[in-house]
């Protein structure tokens, strides 16, 4: 069974929606080995929307350019990197300098302002992905900011917020993470990743496999 790459979107003839996908964390090492890569891999195959933004949040002092070099030197060594789809790429890239745990007012006004001016360039209508790439102890205040900065919730498109590796340090927080988040999201615009959880089991699966029994 072969995955076709030639089709616009995973499934054959629906492509995804229009989108502007804001990464917490942007400078952090989850961005630069998984997701960046992730991103610039699926632009060269045709499997992003069209058309579609990328906004990094972080608190390194990066303007726009900045950030894009920053990416370039990530996904430059890339077998499918060509000049030509990187500037493609490179297009739809905007950066916002802030705390996470700045006042909603501050940096999340301007990543609010941010995104209303890439969606009005680019024609992307309303629709947000928020990707916490960020410690787990951030989780909880960053989803806060952005419902203060009224960016959850949307008449005229839809929001995803995604949690991307350890959710809260042990049952208690997480189960306080989860009240805290469903108050401001709904359950089916919520999406918890922890790539830790399957660790120990496909590390014992690998041990049967190449154990010499």
């Amino acid at each position: 069974m072969t995955l076709e790459v030639t089709c616009t979107g995973m499934a054959k003839g629906v492509p995804p929606d229009p989108c502007v996908v804001v990464i917490f964390g942007a400078s952090g090492d989850l961005a630069r080995h998984t997701l960046i890569p992730s991103l610039y891999a699926l632009g060269c195959q045709g499997l992003l929307p069209e058309p579609f933004a990328i906004i990094g949040f972080a608190r390194h002092e990066w303007d726009d350019e900045a950030f894009r070099d920053h990416v370039r030197d990530i996904v430059r060594c890339q077998r499918s990197f060509r000049e030509a789809l990187w500037q493609k790429f490179a297009r739809g890239l905007r950066y916002v300098q802030g705390d996470f745990t700045s006042p909603a007012a501050d940096a999340y006004a301007t990543l609010r302002e941010q995104i209303t001016k890439i969606q009005a360039e680019r024609y992307i209508p309303d629709n947000l992905l928020f990707h916490l790439s960020t410690p787990p102890n951030f989780h909880g205040e960053i989803a806060q900011k952005l419902a203060d900065a009224s960016l959850l919730h949307s008449d005229h498109g839809w929001r995803r917020l995604i949690i991307e590796k350890p959710f809260g340090y042990d049952e208690a927080s997480a189960r306080a993470l989860d009240r805290q988040l469903l108050s401001l999201i709904d359950e089916d615009h919520l999406y918890r990743i922890d790539h830790f959880l399957g660790k120990e089991t496909v590390q014992n699966m690998l041990v049967f496999r190449f154990a010499k029994l």
